[in-house]
């Protein structure tokens, strides 16, 4: 019911994105309360953005791109899969999973995984990530799940 009440169209929707500097979260979902552990909460995140191309080629060259950015950033990143197609609620769409270690306050390195879908949408796309820690706390069946479940309908 909550969906019928927040309909916006293309003009709101990009007010929104704008107002947001090009990024709204959408949700963030928890394995853990974020206190009650130390270190890596797995985690999942799904954002609209906006989406500067209108073909698919070119919606895959800026998110490779924005990939590239995140290399600069992070240490030792190595794709265990590279960008590929799938399919999320019928949309034809972008994934990519990777790994990567972040240095935490105290100088140590964590090992992070990261799987990524990207569903572009018009002006805007969907993204949906999930982060954990391929080592000890595998939690890709929750994503697939969560993939699978998914209806958009805008």
């Amino acid at each position: 019911n909550n969906l019928d009440k927040i309909k916006f169209n293309d003009e709101e929707l990009q007010k929104v994105l704008n107002s947001n500097k090009g990024i709204l979260t959408l949700s963030t979902y928890y394995k853990y309360k974020i206190d009650s552990v130390a270190g890596l909460i797995p985690t999942i995140k799904v954002t609209v953005r906006a989406n500067p191309t209108t073909t698919m080629a070119d919606f895959k060259q800026v998110m490779e791109a924005s990939t590239d950015r995140v290399k600069t950033v992070v240490k030792n990143f190595e794709f265990i899969e590279n960008f590929k197609e799938a399919n999320v609620s019928d949309l034809p769409s972008l994934y990519y999973n990777c790994r990567y270690s972040l240095t935490l306050a105290n100088g140590d390195n964590m090992k992070v995984r990261n799987r990524y879908y990207m569903i572009p949408k018009g002006a805007y796309y969907i993204s949906i990530s999930l982060m954990d820690n391929e080592t000890n706390e595998d939690c890709s069946d929750v994503l697939n799940n969560f993939i699978e479940s998914l209806q958009l309908t805008r």
